[in-house]
């Protein structure tokens, strides 16, 4: 594991060489033995256990289980790993674990017949002869990021015939500080294209942070994590995922505060001064002990749709979701109930002090609620929004339906335009649309003109989980209409928009860009009951926020925070697919939606960039639409750890332990071992598989009911709060170095030169030349990481990467 130079999560696309199989599943699965040109800090994190006997793939991964301790900026991390000898006989095997530079191994466990085996790490120097000497063999650009990395190693022997091993291994690294935050990353992805490292069980990753300084933000861009914050200066986050496919680094960024609110920045800039604006991500979170609006209170009112059609299991969970809610006020609180259908009737004119009387008349009321008549929906809205409300405290409505609007009002652009004149207080919205018969232009609308939300309970789900969880996360507000100054930077494009309110054991993360560096304090202005509070970051007085600085990079080298553009780009489609939604399909908003859509390949109504096997989605293609068609000219990735065959070839070389490079001599090839198409699109990857349902779900995107819809408004919500960057092994456009690539016949090309009459330079992969290029430009590895055959432009001239000639 290294926290300086994590590697680029996008898997390489090159060409589909069955021959290769062997050496590159042993290649992939030395981790590379190291980094390359691009530095010393570069290392891979995954221990591998590979057989002695080459004509065997590498042992299956049984379970990865990883334990962070982070202490003062200073990481420990423990790595657990079993395997299993898949084959019928012992076997003697290697383990290998690339270790980055400067971190100390202070432990490894491995114990046979009572007796501690001993390692031993090979330097540098040693790994990066094997390592280029392996790369020219197999001509996997995947792996050409390992050079210079220093490798442990240790030899195990006898393993059981289908038994397994465990193995241990402990080394401590100091965390870096990049922009406002100081970076962990523990690398997962192994050349994928022709083995996927996946567990048989469990990949489960825990971080305990300490520290002595307020712990704020912690914020993972790669992977979804639990956040247990124990104190304000200890925080436990974890992921976990049954049968993993490890296709991604696992990254997490966090972030300290003296103040009540934290506020830390990182920042990307692809071309420096003078070129386009940058990116910038911002995250505002409190402090565990920060005072929330728990002596003010909060106004409630649940407005609850009691139609017809909400008759059985709907209006039974209706009826326990609303006692959750009442069960969790405080004396300080208020609220009231609105239960609608052909009528509107409350429960008290105004809300009212949530004591114990009170709510056990609320509880009575809930009781007593039964389904009958239509869908008022707009006479609710006013009653709710119409209330007078207790000094001070926020208003929250949580507002409950099952169908459209058939009583009063039923258009919803009125409707919505209805609670815009009618909101002077500032009301937060929340609703939820249980089943399909819903109208989402409206809930959509409502919630987001309100700096709300909107969910949607489908059919078979639980109402009383979704309502109670969102309850659960809003009852404490800590700053509310928030607002942000940036000084002289000239922040623009923010999302989301507008700001959402900042809970207490909750976090706001923001995107945008930039004109200037932040180079002065930025100032957070909002409410916390009636009283406007400032914070000021950065500057003199804190610098919490960072001075950026486009002029110089960090030191030493860090890795750029590529995911910033992607998720910037994903969260303005996002926004501009809501307005287009709400108010009809402007022709500059689809222009935009497309053009963000093209250069950061991400699927749209208006766009898709997936390339798909022709068998594979073929049970359920989406209505109205042919099946997607083959597309022979981009290889797929090959899932070769599976029962039966090995996926790997043959090879009858032998393995010499003191040179690894006898483990990777190019395989002769037996047709018995290889996977036909139909067995590889029996498993579509999970990338795919993801964006062929966005596909699908933003086939009803101009519809406001139905199933379509409501996919539709949650593809289109997934967008919005994008956090997260996907896996893009499937799309045939690339954002990578501040460039996009367009996969096109056999090959990905730069977007946008002009390759007609100009000079060419053609490099051949895995040459003199093509490392050298590698050691000038950093950037280079990611992209190459595309495949063998590239054309970009590089220092004003334009090359060409072709494959190394035939052997």
């Amino acid at each position: 594991m290294h926290l300086l130079n994590p590697r680029p999560s996008t898997a390489p696309i090159a060409r589909h060489r069955a021959p290769r199989r062997a050496a590159l599943a042993a290649l992939a699965l030395l981790g590379a033995l190291g980094a390359t040109a691009a530095g010393a800090d570069d290392a891979h994190a995954i221990g591998l256990l590979i057989p002695t006997d080459t004509s065997q793939r590498p042992f299956d991964v049984e379970s990865h289980r990883v334990e962070v301790t982070v202490s003062n900026t200073a990481a420990v991390t423990k790595i657990t790993q079993v395997f299993r000898n898949h084959t019928n006989r012992p076997m003697e095997a290697t383990f290998v674990f690339p270790i980055p530079e400067g971190a100390t191994v202070s432990d490894f466990s491995l114990w046979i017949n009572g007796k501690k085996t001993k390692g031993a790490v090979l330097e540098s120097k040693e790994a990066r002869r094997i390592y280029e000497s392996i790369v020219r063999r197999v001509e996997d650009p995947g792996l050409i990021e390992y050079m210079d990395g220093k490798l442990f190693r240790a030899s195990i022997f006898p393993i059981p015939a289908g038994g397994t091993q465990q193995l241990e291994l402990k080394f401590g690294q100091v965390l870096k500080k990049q922009g406002g935050m100081y970076r962990y990353s523990y690398p997962l992805a192994v050349g994928r294209k022709y083995v996927t490292a996946k567990t048989n069980k469990d990949f489960t990753l825990t971080a305990k942070i300490q520290s002595p300084l307020p712990i704020t933000t912690v914020y993972s861009p790669s992977h979804k994590i639990s956040n247990q914050r124990k104190s304000t200066r200890e925080v436990v986050v974890g992921t976990e995922e049954m049968k993993a496919t490890l296709d991604k680094d696992f990254e997490l960024f966090i972030g300290l505060s003296k103040k009540d609110i934290g506020l830390n920045m990182l920042t990307y800039d692809a071309d420096g001064q003078g070129g386009e604006p940058g990116y910038f991500m911002v995250a505002l979170a409190p402090r565990v002990d920060a005072k929330a609006h728990e002596e003010i209170g909060q106004t409630f009112t649940f407005v609850m749709d009691t139609s017809g059609s909400m008759a059985g299991e709907k209006i039974e969970q209706a009826r326990k979701t609303l006692a959750f809610c009442l069960r969790r006020l405080r004396p300080q609180d208020h609220f009231n109930i609105v239960r609608f259908s052909t009528d509107v009737e409350a429960l008290y004119t105004n809300p009212k002090a949530a004591t114990k009387a009170n709510v056990l008349a609320g509880l009575a009321f809930a009781r007593e609620l039964e389904p009958a008549g239509g869908t008022a929906i707009s006479p609710a809205l006013e009653r709710a929004l119409g209330q007078t409300t207790a000094k001070g405290q926020p208003h929250q409505v949580i507002f409950v339906t099952d169908g459209i609007p058939t009583v009063g009002e039923t258009d919803a652009k009125k409707i919505n335009a209805m609670i815009k004149a009618k909101n002077a207080a500032q009301t937060r919205l929340f609703a939820f649309g249980v089943g399909y018969d819903v109208n989402t232009s409206l809930l959509d609308g409502m919630a987001s003109q309100t700096r709300g939300r909107s969910d949607y309970v489908k059919p078979g789900e639980n109402m009383e989980e979704a309502v109670s969880a969102l309850y659960t996360r809003i009852s404490s507000p800590v700053l509310t209409d928030i607002k942000i100054d940036f000084g002289k930077a000239r922040a623009y494009d923010l999302y989301p928009s507008p700001i959402p309110d900042l809970f207490q054991g909750d976090q706001v993360v923001l995107f945008g860009r930039y004109r200037d560096a932040f180079s002065s304090p930025i100032k957070v202005t909002g409410r916390i009951g009636q009283e406007v509070k400032t914070y000021t970051f950065g500057g003199e007085a804190n610098a919490e926020a960072g001075k950026v600085k486009r002029e110089a990079p960090p030191e030493p080298y860090m890795e750029p925070l590529e995911f910033l553009p992607k998720l910037w780009a994903t969260r303005k489609v996002g926004y501009l697919l809501d307005q287009i939604r709400a108010n009809g399909e402007l022709p500059e908003l689809k222009t935009e939606v497309i053009k963000l859509a093209k250069k950061f390949g991400l699927v749209t109504p208006y766009t898709s960039y997936l390339a798909v096997d022709d068998s594979e989605f073929q049970q359920r293609p989406p209505t109205g639409r042919p099946r997607p068609r083959p597309r022979p000219d981009l290889p797929r990735p090959v899932d070769a750890i599976q029962g039966g065959g090995d996926g790997f070839g043959r090879t009858g070389a032998d393995f010499d332990e003191s040179n690894l490079e006898g483990a990777l001599r190019r395989p002769k090839t037996t047709t018995a071992t290889r996977r036909s198409p139909r067995e590889d699109a029996a498993a579509p990857a999970p990338a795919a598989k993801r964006a062929a349902e966005r596909k699908v779900a933003f086939d009803a995107f101009d519809k406001n009911t139905g199933k379509g819809a409501v996919q539709a408004s949650e593809a289109t919500r997934d967008y919005k709060e994008k956090a997260q960057v996907e896996d893009e092994s499937f799309n045939t456009r690339r954002y990578i170095a501040g460039r996009t690539f367009v996969f096109a016949g056999n090959s990905w090309t730069q977007d946008g030169l002009k390759l007609q009459g100009a000079k060419i330079i053609e490099v051949e992969a895995y040459s003199s030349a093509y490392f050298d290029l590698l050691r000038k430009h950093r950037e280079l590895r990611r992209v190459l990481r595309l495949g063998d055959r590239v054309t970009l432009k590089l220092d004003g001239r334009i090359y060409r990467i072709k494959p190394a000639k035939t052997k």
